[in-house]
């Protein structure tokens, strides 16, 4: 079983931020999916700039209370779903519903991310997978790695779900 043990959240950088928003353009009205959400960052930014609908998954307990209190402060809860739960299993719950995009941070150096990421093709078109340049791109079921952009220690991998997945 991969290692999820929390060292405490590692917020996206703010040039990944930019860069990564700036990848993908306006995101009003879409409906976004943050895995391995920690501090939120990404759907916080996408739900601000108009995004309909953000739902957060994060597997520790301290954080998942930070992170609604953070919502709840900023004006953001009704459209903000927190899941407090392993990603994969996550995936399950999510099951029938439909994402825009989903923006995965996981620790960096996980293991088993494949098969934690399994399912996720049954629920988006577009992954971006927020890794550290010495981790190994992975292969996602369900999806072909597009391009990747590296960001000083920072690679965004932009994954497109091959046809007929969803």
């Amino acid at each position: 079983m991969p290692d999820q043990t929390p060292r405490g959240p590692r917020p996206t950088q703010s040039v990944v931020i930019r860069s990564l928003f700036d990848r993908l353009g306006p995101v009003e009205n879409t409906r976004v999916l943050e895995l391995f959400a920690g501090t939120g960052s990404v759907g916080i930014r996408a739900l601000e700039a108009g995004a309909e609908q953000a739902v957060f998954v994060e597997m520790n307990r301290s954080i998942v209370r930070e992170l609604a209190l953070r919502l709840r402060k900023k004006g953001l809860e009704a459209r903000a779903t927190v899941l407090h739960a392993r990603v994969k299993r996550s995936l399950k719950l999510l099951s029938g519903r439909y994402f825009d995009w989903c923006f995965a941070d996981p620790p960096y150096g996980f293991e088993g991310l494949e098969e934690e990421l399994a399912g996720l093709e049954k629920l988006t078109r577009l992954v971006i997978l927020e890794q550290s340049v010495r981790d190994k791109i992975p292969r996602l079921t369900g999806f072909v790695l597009e391009k990747t952009a590296r960001l000083r220690d920072v690679r965004l991998g932009f994954y497109r779900g091959l046809p007929g997945q969803l």
